[in-house]
């Protein structure tokens, strides 16, 4: 069973697509903005560091119960560029 959850503040979205497997643990997949939610500095906004206070939240509570996975597409996005002169 595949279960998709959004987690909504504003505009701002965080997405988590849960994969149930049996007895197997679930699996989660990790999405560009949740890896910004964790690693950027506390923000002034509102909406984004409540975002990023949900994020942790979850990260710190939760994540011990999946399986957690990134896909190649989301490693690319987050890789810096190389500088062409």
């Amino acid at each position: 069973m595949r279960v998709a959850y959004r987690i909504t503040s504003g505009q701002q979205k965080i997405n988590l697509v849960l994969q149930v497997t049996g007895a197997m643990r679930s699996k989660v997949y990790i999405e560009t903005s949740i890896i910004g939610y964790l690693t950027s500095w506390p923000s002034r906004d509102l909406i984004t560091a409540a975002n990023q206070r949900l994020t942790h939240d979850w990260w710190n509570r939760c994540r011990e119960n999946f399986d957690i996975f990134i896909l190649q597409f989301v490693i690319d996005e987050m890789s810096p560029t190389p500088l062409r002169l």
